[in-house]
């Protein structure tokens, strides 16, 4: 992930986004080290299943 970061920009990496509590989406995460990954409050909750 970071490889393909480097692709676009050699600009520092300052934060992580996280759009919702997939396991897919963030245990990528770690990758990035110490800098501050955000998300919102619920993104941790589990979707009720359909």
């Amino acid at each position: 992930m970071i490889a393909d970061i480097r692709r676009l920009s050699d600009e520092p990496i300052v934060g992580v986004i996280s759009t919702h509590g997939h396991w897919d989406h963030v245990f990528g995460n770690a990758e990035f080290g110490d800098v501050p990954i955000w998300g919102h409050p619920v993104s941790w909750q589990r979707r009720p299943s359909r």
